[in-house]
């Protein structure tokens, strides 16, 4: 476990964002990848906005009818 955990330290060192996401680029993503991820990331939003308009909703009608 510790030897684990000193490699993974190394290669953080060695590495950043930048340099993963050059080694990615373009390698065997469809075409259409980004624009999916971005209307996930869309999708995504509204979701949890909704979950947390119905979640307040429901707080305040459990504590109305305390």
């Amino acid at each position: 476990m510790i030897n684990a955990h000193k490699a993974m330290r190394e290669e953080l060192a060695r590495s950043n964002l930048a340099s993963i996401a050059e080694g990615v680029q373009g390698k065997g993503r469809p075409a259409s990848f980004a624009g999916d991820v971005q209307e996930w990331f869309a999708d995504r939003q509204v979701a949890r906005e909704e979950a947390r308009i119905t979640g307040m909703r429901w707080r305040a009608t459990a504590q109305d009818n305390d």
